[in-house]
């Protein structure tokens, strides 16, 4: 890679430094989202999610205790497993 080469991909690399991160959890449901994310879901090894807060309270931390309140567990929606506490279906990182 020349001098020339790497200034480009490091002025390409910079542009976007301030831009927000897009919340993809919208995306994932098939219905886009302009909220910038401020959450990094990990679900327990299966998927790993940035989202914004709205998305974040509505499809997983409500949806969640929701399920453990009426059925003592929650299902992870990729792999199947049971879940018995939130801390253990997923954890959120604020951004």
């Amino acid at each position: 890679m020349s001098a020339a080469d790497i200034d480009t991909a490091f002025t390409e690399a910079i542009a976007g430094w301030d831009d927000k991160i897009q919340c993809d959890l919208a995306k994932a449901l098939g219905r886009p989202c302009k909220r910038a994310a401020t959450w990094l879901v990990r679900q327990h090894g299966c998927a790993d999610f940035l989202m914004c807060t709205q998305h974040y309270n509505a499809h997983f931390l409500r949806l969640a205790e929701e399920s453990l309140a009426a059925h003592g567990s929650a299902r992870c929606r990729f792999c199947k497993r049971k879940f018995a506490a939130v801390g253990a279906i997923f954890t959120a990182v604020r951004l």
